[in-house]
């Protein structure tokens, strides 16, 4: 217990400053904000992995002088992101803080966007982004994915249903969602914009 908390301590401490730049104050009890002893340190790990990357992107994009995002946005974010150790999701989450840090997008990052991103796997936005971009179809959506990303049909139709639900892809037609054709699916209004808020994207096949 000890070590836990040391190692508390001085993942506490340097988080502070990081979330003092994300929301222009640091709360009083950081600790308490994100609970319990060695789940803890990992969760201030996680969230101070994120806060880089996000910070990391704003200067690849120049932006010298980010805003302190709303705190109905960031906290929402930084909750998320202290749960989530996968780096596909993580960038996720810090591709979402850096757009509530940028001027010129702030006001586009919509509470439903965290929402949305909270409840995606890793592979979803990778899928969803081919979906949105087009030239992964033939002889279909679901196999030229599976075949690009080197997984199988059904893996992909995995993720189609999930994005389905989830709101961010739909059936192309009426018969389609009766017939359960998930060959080729539609993106929609909510997941192009999401993905259009994230990106760029740039999506290459898996190294052999």
């Amino acid at each position: 217990m000890a070590n836990v908390a040391a190692e508390l301590i001085k993942s506490t401490s340097s988080m502070a400053g990081y979330v003092a730049g994300v929301l222009g104050t640091t709360p009083q009890d950081l600790v308490g904000f994100l609970g319990g002893d060695y789940l803890r340190v990992k969760r201030v790990e996680n969230v101070m992995r994120m806060v880089e990357r996000a910070n990391e992107r704003l200067r690849e994009k120049g932006i010298a002088e980010p805003q302190v995002a709303s705190i109905s946005i960031a906290a929402p974010i930084i909750e998320g992101a202290s749960y989530e150790s996968r780096a596909e999701l993580r960038e996720l989450w810090a591709r979402l803080l850096e757009a509530a840090m940028d001027p010129a997008r702030a006001g586009l990052v919509r509470r439903s966007f965290i929402e949305l991103v909270g409840k995606f796997e890793p592979e979803d936005a990778t899928i969803l982004a081919l979906v949105m971009g087009g030239a992964v179809t033939q002889p279909n959506s679901r196999d030229a994915i599976a075949q690009h990303l080197r997984l199988s049909p059904t893996a992909v139709e995995v993720s189609f249903l999930h994005l389905i639900a989830i709101g961010c892809l739909r059936y192309r037609s009426r018969q389609a969602e009766q017939d359960l054709h998930l060959e080729s699916p539609v993106i929609t209004p909510i997941g192009r914009e999401l993905m259009q808020l994230l990106g760029p994207w740039q999506v290459d096949a898996p190294s052999a």
